[in-house]
């Protein structure tokens, strides 16, 4: 068997930056989801029968001790659901870091993948939510503040992407699916 890799320096800017310093309009973000919608609608078509929600379901009792209510709930709902059984292609950790876009030739690239190469798609749905409503981008990159029990965040002028993502996005996923990625957030 031949083995290969390749490396390659990239000089793009990633989502992050460009997200919360470069350029918010709602052209570029845009055409950023198509991308990405054309990465998870081709992760979508390779479902198959397979165990990834227990292992989320586990990670999470392992991370989250204080909160059982939430825990048994979450579990109970993954089980119970249509995606329980099945797994599909997917990164594992598609958030804005881990995206590069070439604002110029509108070119995607993405790095750092979880590790294994099937999860679900509804999982990378999910982190890119957490990232533009989340406010994990703000949170992860301390652009905050708190301020008498308040937490203030300098993020205005997102309105550009959030309508971006919900329609190249968000309304592609059934109301279940929809819901499923919102529990899926909640336990991030």
């Amino acid at each position: 068997a031949k083995s290969s890799f390749v490396s390659e320096k990239i000089t793009s800017p990633t989502l992050r930056e460009i997200y919360l310093y470069i350029d918010k309009s709602f052209d570029v973000w845009i055409d950023i989801f198509q991308k990405l919608n054309n990465f998870i609608s081709y992760s979508k078509k390779t479902q198959k029968k397979g165990n990834f929600w227990s292992n989320i379901i586990e990670k999470n009792f392992i991370r989250i001790k204080t909160n059982k209510i939430f825990l048994e709930k979450f579990q109970d709902i993954v089980t119970n659901s249509n995606f329980y059984n099945t797994v599909s292609f997917y990164h594992g950790d598609l958030v804005f870091s881990n995206i590069f876009y070439d604002l110029k030739k509108k070119q995607l690239k993405l790095i750092d993948p979880r590790g294994e190469f099937f999860g679900h798609w509804l999982y990378d749905v999910a982190k890119l939510y957490q990232c533009i409503y989340g406010k994990y981008e703000f949170i992860d990159t301390q652009l905050y503040t708190d301020q008498n029990n308040y937490t203030f965040y300098y993020d205005k002028g997102n309105q550009h992407v959030q309508q971006a993502f919900e329609k190249i996005i968000l309304s592609k996923l059934k109301k279940n699916e929809l819901n499923f990625v919102k529990l899926i957030v909640a336990s991030l």
